[in-house]
This record gives structure tokens, sequence and C-alpha cells, in this order.
């Protein structure tokens, strides 16, 4: 009797799955928006600390050249010398240095900036990969195969010997040989063309069917 399919099980799984869904939603929604905010915090973060860059680079621009138009008004007077000429060297020198290092911070800053906005779409993008994964499921589990069984030599040998044992007699029934006559209410023997025997054919059935009953006994008490 073929079993009827259980479907009892569907709408508790599908509402299961509808909520693991919600669940699933709600999840990647918050991750974002954490990824958000923390991106919003670092940007901040970092333009914070480029202002103050700025504003101390400003500070310290506007002091050299305090101090430069000094020494250039000390040159003007006389007896001026050759000392100040040189502070007024190094100090430019200075300045020169500090622009550039502010440079190099602010790209510093800059490359940051993009490294931590590009693994933050790497980690979306892996979440909205994971969330497509989750949804679409597992595939679906491969009926396995039942190795087909090869009988041994013997067992079909005997299989064969059997099948032609089997049309042997039923041939020997056919021609009516080993059965004996049909007799009459009166006891007289029922003759007739019909019931002669084909001796030929007779003698070479049981000689086969002797040595195939042999050959049967041999395989039985010796298998392999």
């Amino acid at each position: 009797m073929r079993r009827r399919p259980c479907t009892g099980w569907r709408p508790e799984m599908a509402a299961e799955n509808a909520k693991l869904k919600e669940e699933l939603c709600r999840m990647q929604q918050s991750h974002e928006e954490e990824i958000e905010a923390a991106l919003l915090e670092a940007s901040d973060r970092i333009a914070e600390h480029d202002d103050l860059l700025r504003h101390k680079l400003e500070e310290q621009e506007a002091e050299l050249e305090a101090r430069f138009l000094e020494q250039l008004n000390s040159f003007k007077e006389p007896g001026g010398d050759s000392d100040a000429l040189h502070s007024l060297l190094s100090l430019k020198e200075e300045n020169a240095k500090l622009k550039e290092e502010l440079c190099r911070m602010q790209q510093s800053h800059e490359e940051e900036r993009q490294a931590a906005g590009a693994a933050m779409h790497r980690m979306e993008a892996g979440m909205r990969s994971q969330q497509q994964t989750q949804l679409a499921g597992p595939p679906p589990p491969r009926s396995p195969r039942r190795p087909r069984t090869r009988l041994p030599a013997w067992a079909r040998r005997r299989r064969n010997q059997g099948h032609f044992l089997t049309r042997v007699t039923m041939a020997m029934t056919f021609f009516g040989v080993g059965t004996e006559q049909h007799r009459t209410a009166t006891g007289d023997a029922v003759s007739g063309d019909g019931q002669a025997e084909p001796e030929g054919l007779v003698t070479e059935l049981r000689g086969r069917l002797a040595e195939l009953e042999a050959a049967l006994s041999s395989a039985t008490l010796a298998p392999g």
C-alpha cells in the first residue's frame, strides 16, 4: 500500500521560516545602523583631528611670521648682524617642514578614511550574501542509490539451470512424457495419433535433464 505524504508540518514550517526571515531582516538593519554610526563617528574624529592640526599650524605660522617681521625690522636698523639673518632662514625652514608634515598627516587620515569605508562596504556585502544564503536554505539532500548486488558465479549457474529445467519440464508435460495413458470407465486405454510420444525428442530431453540435474547437484554441494 502506498503511503500518503504527510502535509501537516508544512504550515508550521512556513510560519517558522517567515519568523526567521523577519528576525534576519531586523538583524541586518541593526548591523547596518551600527556600521553607519561607526563610519560617522570615525569621520567626525578625523575631521576634528584635522581641524586641530590646521589650527595649530596657523598659530605656528602666525608666530613665525611675527618673528620674521621682527627680524626683518632688525635688519633695517643699523647694527644688524648675520646672526639675525641666520635665525630668519631657520624659521623659514621650520615653517616649510611644518607645512609638509601637515600635508602628510592629512593624506594619511584620508587614506585611513577610505580604508575604513571600503572595509565597511565589504562587511555589508558579506552580510547581504549571508542573508541570501540563509533565505535560500540548504540544498535538498540527494536520495542514496542502492548498489546493485551481483550474484556469485555458482548462484547464476544455478538460476540459469533452474530456468532451463522449467522449460524442459513444460516441454515434457506438453508432449505427455512421464504420464500414464488415461483409461475409460471400462478399463480400455484411450489411443490415438495425438498421444504418440516422439521418441527421439523424449530421449534427448531426458538425457539433457539428467545432465543438468547432476550439474545442479554438484553446484549445490560445492558453491563458488
